[in-house]
């Protein structure tokens, strides 16, 4: 089964649990479609405004209280590995001024705003992000 990826949401504060997260694994909100497997892209809101790291889920997303607090909608939550923390990060800005990411991820356009939490980047977003943006996800 090919590997997906998934884009999740954090508030700025959270960049210091992200970068120990080198260290250790977290806990976060996940889309419930995510298997044990897939990268994880982690975007910080306002003012951070950037993808700061990159992950790998390790266990099944399972319905969680904590979840509840950042998403409503999709109140799952997993364990995920960071596996890169990018520094610089890569910033909306940068994002915004691609034009081919700008055409064809809705996500840019909507200025990284999802009204259903976590999302799932395409294949071609995903390979634009790592030839142009420095995404980098272990093999």
């Amino acid at each position: 089964m090919t590997r997906r990826a998934w884009l999740v949401y954090g508030p700025p504060e959270d960049k210091d649990l992200l970068v120990l997260g080198d260290e250790e694994d977290v806990q976060w909100t996940i889309h419930r479609d995510a298997v044990v497997g897939d990268d994880v892209l982690f975007y910080l809101k306002s003012p951070v405004s950037a993808i700061v790291a990159s992950g790998r889920l390790l266990t099944p997303p399972s319905k969680e209280k904590w979840a509840e607090k950042w998403s409503t909608v999709m109140p799952y939550g997993a364990t995920i590995k960071v596996t890169t923390v990018y520094e610089p990060p890569i910033e909306f800005r940068e994002l915004s001024c691609d034009d081919e990411l700008f055409n064809f991820w809705g996500l840019v356009r909507a200025q990284m705003q999802s009204a259903t939490g976590p999302q799932l980047v395409l294949p071609s977003i995903l390979d634009r992000l790592k030839e142009r943006h420095g995404l980098d996800l272990e093999p």
